[in-house]
Formats: structure tokens, C-alpha cells, sequence
């Protein structure tokens, strides 16, 4: 064995770790092209052989990644974007001249105000206080205006709030400064779908998938515009897209369903609200989604359970006991779909259409007081009743 003295001054590690989706890698954000824009900064700058920038794998930290080691100096950086590498050359640059030449100085100055700022306004949005999120992005964007993660971030917030004009801006201030911001060109296609600029939109997510191929959010929203064009093909290609990235994502199957039902295609509708129930019980809108396929398709049992189910989850949305007292009717359960429209009265008591459909159920169980008292009250409400209803229940109740 062979013991030398390391001829570099100073060695940056990448981790360019990629696990191909199975779990978190840095790779998913974009180390090879921050590790190859490092590495080409050194050369153009002829740091080689004093500064060797090199790849490394799994450092253990991928959740936060893109990570950085630094050696000699012991220096560890994670989370690191794109848009940061024209700073950290900056901020490593040393009065230090080796061979004649000026070196990238690494140090814990990188943990700076912008990081900071950046990371607190991350933090906001994560807890939806958009305006103090705003305010953080603009103090890191007023230390450093190529700041292209604080327009970002900034732009997200704008959306969030609805500022159209504004996120837009940032946005494309963003590309500019990093053209191949997945996420900068994601939040300008929302703001343009709030704008109603579809076309640009649809751009904007392209170009973001384009950037990022396992940018799943920019998917969604491209397969969210083609549903509403009526795109049924592209949508799903979307949408399946996302899903072979992010196969737990309970919301892509719930949303790949509704492109189904759209199309025609039923039974692959009901496996997707099925598998998104699966992967996240606590959503209604699979188990309404569902109910309504097996009310719709006769399976009124299986109907009733769904709507029992969404019930469950928000036992104060006054629709809910309506669906379920509908299909309690076609199961001749008058008992169960009186009790069911009482709750929609007790939490709407000016649903017209709840009397009615009370006044039918107290109908068929012949409480025929009760009946008069809703078809009254239905029609105190301005509601129209049903002239043949009416009549039966004269004959019936002999008034």
C-alpha cells in the first residue's frame, strides 16, 4: 500500500444518487446537471488538478438533496437547486492564489441570509401563510436578484393568493434567470390556467415536464387542462405518467377516474376510485364518485355503503344524506330516507326540495299529516310541487 499526500487543495463531493424513483434521490433534483455546472466552472476558471469537483452516491441525506460535501473544509450543504451554483462559485471565490490562479473558496458563508429567507418562505407556504411567505422571498430576492428560487417561491404564493400579474412575473423572471426551472415554468402554467390562457398553460407544463420528467404536479395540471378540453387520450397518458412516478399518490388515481367516467370507460373509473379509497380512506370524493357509478349502474346496496362511507368523513354536508336518502327510496327503505332528509333539514332548514322528497317518504310510510306538513312548507319556500304527488296524497289522506 501506497500513502500520498491528496494533490487537491480542495474537494467537492456531488451526490448524484439515483434511485430511480423507488425512493427520494438527489437525482431527482437535478444533481447531474448541478454537479456538471460545478465541474465546468472549475475548468473554465482552470482550478484542475487544485479543486476536483466529483460525483458521489448515496450520502445518506437524499431527502434533502441535492447535497454537498466539502473537504478539507468539512462543509455539508443540502438542498441545493440549480440556481444556487452561480452563487456558491461566488461565495467559494478565495484571495487565495494558487499557480497564479484565483480559487472557489468554500465556506459556511453559504448558509446565508437568501438561504434563510428562501427556506422560512418555503416553510410559510408549507403552512399556507401566503402573504409572510411573499415577504420572505422578497427579502431574499432584495440580497440577491439572480435569486431565481425566490421568484419561484415567491410566484407560488402569488398563485396561492391569486395574483395572476404577479406570479406570472416572477415566474418569468425565474426562467430567465434558470432556464431549465421545472418548478418556475409549473407555477406560470397555473397562473395562466387562473388567466384563462389555456395554450400558454398547456406550454408552460410542457415545458416543465420537458425540464423535469418526474415533475408530477406539472402532469397533473397538464392532464387537468386536456380533461377539460375533452383530450380524453392525453389526459390519461398524462396522468399515467404521474402515477409511474408516484404510484401512492391516492389523488392521481381519483383524478385519472373522473378522465374515465368522462370517456365512458366506467369500469376503469371504478378501479381507480377504488385503489384512491385504498391508498387514502379519508378522501370523500372517491367514495362519492363511486357511489354515484353504482347508483347510476342499479347497485344501490353498494351505493349506500359509499355514501355511508362519505357521511363518516363530513357528517355536516347536507348532499350527502340527500344522495344517501335517494337511493334509500330505491330500496324501499322510506324509514331510513326520511331520517336521512331530517338530517338535511336540521343543517339546511330552507332545502324546499328536502321537504318534498320527506313529504314522499312520510307518503309511503302514511303519515300523511306529516306529508301535508312538507309539501306545505316546500311550498312556502317557492317550491313547485309535483301536481300528481299532490293528488295522490288527497286521495290517499282523504283531504
Amino acid at each position: 500500500m501506497q500513502t500520498n499526500t491528496t494533490p487537491y487543495q480542495r474537494q467537492i463531493f456531488v451526490c448524484t444518487n439515483n434511485a430511480n424513483g423507488e425512493k427520494a434521490s438527489c437525482s431527482d433534483h437535478e444533481a447531474q446537471e448541478v454537479f456538471r455546472q460545478l465541474r465546468e466552472t472549475a475548468k473554465e476558471r482552470k482550478l484542475h488538478p487544485n479543486i476536483r469537483v466529483a460525483q458521489a452516491k448515496c450520502l445518506g441525506q437524499c431527502s434533502n438533496g441535492v447535497n454537498i460535501m466539502v473537504y478539507p473544509e468539512n462543509t455539508w450543504h443540502s438542498g441545493v437547486r440549480l440556481q444556487d451554483v452561480p452563487q456558491i462559485a461566488q461565495m467559494y471565490i478565495k484571495a487565495l492564489v494558487i499557480i497564479g490562479v484565483l480559487f472557489l473558496n468554500v465556506s459556511s458563508v453559504f448558509a446565508t441570509t437568501v438561504r434563510e429567507h428562501n427556506d422560512q418562505g418555503l416553510a410559510y407556504l408549507n403552512q399556507n401563510n401566503f402573504n409572510a411567505a411573499i415577504d420572505e422571498y422578497t427579502k431574499a430576492i432584495d440580497e440577491n436578484r439572480n435569486d431565481a428560487e425566490g421568484y419561484t417561491g415567491r410566484a407560488l404564493a402569488y398563485v396561492k393568493l391569486g395574483k395572476v400579474t404577479e406570479a406570472i412575473s416572477d415566474s418569468t423572471q425565474a426562467v430567465e434567470i434558470n432556464p431549465k426551472s421545472a418548478a418556475a415554468y409549473n407555477n406560470r402554467g397555473t397562473a395562466y390556467v387562473l388567466q384563462g390562457n389555456f395554450g400558454a398553460a398547456i406550454a408552460d407544463f410542457t415545458k416543465a415536464v420537458d425540464n423535469n420528467p418526474k415533475n408530477i404536479s406539472a402532469y397533473a395540471n397538464r392532464g387537468r387542462l386536456f380533461l377539460a378540453q375533452g383530450n380524453f387520450i392525453s389526459a390519461i397518458s398524462d396522468y399515467n405518467m404521474a402515477i409511474g412516478i408516484r404510484p401512492d399518490a391516492a389523488g392521481l388515481y381519483r383524478d385519472r377516474g373522473l378522465v374515465y367516467v368522462k370517456k365512458g370507460d366506467i369500469p376503469d373509473a371504478v378501479v381507480d376510485f377504488s385503489k384512491a379509497i385504498e391508498l387514502n380512506p379519508k378522501d370523500a370524493t372517491p367514495y362519492v364518485l363511486r357511489g354515484s357509478i353504482n347508483y347510476d349502474q342499479g347497485n344501490f346496496i353498494q351505493a349506500i355503503s359509499d355514501f355511508s362511507q362519505v357521511i363518516a368523513i363530513d357528517p355536516n354536508d347536507a348532499k350527502n344524506y340527500m344522495s344517501r336518502a335517494l337511493t334509500y327510496f330505491r330500496e324501499n327503505k322510506a324509514g331510513e330516507a326520511v331520517s336521512d332528509l331530517s338530517k338535511v333539514l336540521e343543517i339546511n332548514p330552507n332545502d324546499a326540495k328536502a321537504y318534498t322528497n320527506r313529504a314522499v317518504g312520510y307518503y309511503q310510510l302514511k303519515q300523511y299529516d306529516k306529508a301535508w306538513d312538507d309539501v306545505h312548507k316546500a311550498q312556502g319556500l317557492g317550491l313547485t310541487v309535483n301536481s300528481d304527488f299532490v293528488a295522490a296524497l288527497k286521495t290517499a289522506s282523504g283531504k
